[in-house]
């Protein structure tokens, strides 16, 4: 009897080791789902994909060096997000963001973003103050070295860790899904000089005005950067 239970209990455990070892691919799958999600979107918003004529699975598993399943779980839900567009011929074209789609973008940012100043006036922490401020300086840094290419990245940056310093999560949320179609067309990018001068210091009053811990001050300075970028960016039209 013993002989027997000790070789049941054998066989429990190679049909356990076996199953655990069948499950270990499909296991990995979400998270190489989320890594090519993640890498994609990365290289939407501040690599050469956001100009690609086309983006095929099997192109991209061969860049990121993944199978194609982890790639297409990661191109439909970029389509979802509003990332890509089906295109004509199969695959997904980059979403262009159009005049109309800007206007309403910049509208809804004006609605939201003064908020977000205001929480964070009360609770962001000072590792947030620390990053914004940081980030504001390599953003003036970029401009000044004539690095505009680095300008996208940094404002996106500088606008989520706003955001995420409300201690609002579903606000934050919302603005990330709004600054993403933003940042993934370079929009940031397209102003002249003077402009993009103008949106840094924007940068640097805001953070100024959360230092100060004067939440009336942090929303106006927001609204007004925001109706400067509207204004250099030509999404008033």
């Amino acid at each position: 009897m013993d002989r027997c239970t000790q070789r049941d209990r054998d066989g429990i455990q190679r049909r356990k080791v076996s199953s655990e070892q069948k499950e270990k691919p499909r296991s990995r799958r979400p998270a190489l789902a989320a890594t090519a999600y993640d890498q994609i979107r990365r290289d939407l918003l501040f690599g050469d994909l956001a100009n690609s004529p086309r983006l095929a699975e099997q192109e991209l598993a061969k860049r990121y060096r993944m199978s194609r399943t982890p790639v297409r779980e990661a191109l439909q839900r970029l389509a979802l997000a509003g990332f890509l567009a089906s295109g004509p011929g199969g695959g997904y074209l980059p979403h262009r963001v159009s005049a109309r789609d800007l206007r309403e973008i910049h509208e809804l940012r004006i609605l939201l973003e003064p908020l977000a100043a205001r929480l964070a006036v009360h609770h962001m922490t000072t590792e947030h103050e620390a990053y914004l401020s940081r980030l504001s300086q390599e953003g003036k840094t970029a401009l000044h070295s004539r690095k505009a290419s680095e300008l996208p990245k940094l404002n996106a940056e500088f606008h989520s860790v706003l955001a995420t310093a409300s201690g609002n999560a579903t606000l934050a949320r919302v603005l990330a899904a709004i600054t993403d179609r933003l940042a993934a067309h370079h929009v940031f990018a397209t102003g002249n000089h003077d402009g993009q001068d103008q949106l840094i210091t924007g940068h640097e009053e805001i953070v100024s005005a959360i230092r100060a811990r004067d939440e009336d001050a942090a929303a106006k300075a927001v609204t007004s950067h925001l109706e400067n970028a509207r204004n250099v960016l030509g999404a008033n039209q």
